[in-house]
């Protein structure tokens, strides 16, 4: 339920685009148009997410400057308010119990918190290649559908895109900080484990 707004979002995006061109133009075929434009543009996506496992690891486990966390985004997720909507947009991340991490009592091994990380960079990659196929796949429809379809929906394709993308920039250095918590507490328990065992046996 708590992804509702975001599809009633994408929906009513749809809706508002058909109608506008209706209003101008009534034809039946305005429908069909819209959604043959709309498949050219998601479609490379849609294959993309697919084939996922054929894209090298190598692209999104490095610490790239892509992923880099850049000094103006934390003032930026505060102004947008993003910790109050984030959780509204689905992740289409490899991630089991995601919200298990939100609970700091609970034991949370370093492993899952790496492969999160990682996935938040895959995820992150992934949304910004969807951008770039849907633009590019946007040049090959007619000409004259560029202000009617192809230019609506390809700025609404972005925005639903970097909305994702701005969660994976959020998540990931909080994550982050998480991980470093836990190897601390790991060192620590290790030390006092080490001090115990050095003690004089009577």
């Amino acid at each position: 339920m708590k992804t509702f707004l975001y599809w009633f979002s994408v929906l009513l995006s749809i809706i508002l685009v058909i109608t506008i061109n209706l209003i101008f133009d009534f034809r039946i075929s305005v429908i069909w148009e819209f959604f043959i434009c709309l498949l050219v543009i998601v479609a490379p996506a849609i294959i993309l997410n697919i084939l996922d496992w054929l894209v090298p690891k190598n692209l999104y486990i490095q610490d790239k400057k892509l992923y880099a966390e850049r000094r103006f985004e934390n003032k930026l997720f505060k102004k947008l308010n993003i910790k109050k909507w984030k959780d509204n947009v689905p992740q289409f991340l490899k991630v089991k119990n995601i919200n298990y991490i939100k609970d700091e009592n609970k034991q949370v091994d370093a492993d899952y918190i790496n492969f999160f990380i990682t996935e938040t960079k895959r995820g992150e990659l992934m949304h910004l290649i969807d951008i770039v196929l849907g633009i590019v796949a946007m040049l090959f429809l007619p000409k004259h559908y560029f202000f009617r379809y192809s230019l609506p929906i390809i700025l609404v394709w972005i925005f639903f895109n970097g909305l994702s993308i701005i969660i994976q920039r959020y998540n990931r250095p909080r994550l982050k900080k998480f991980l470093k918590r836990i190897e601390q507490n790991k060192e620590i328990n290790n030390s006092l484990t080490d001090n115990e065992s050095l003690e004089p046996q009577h």
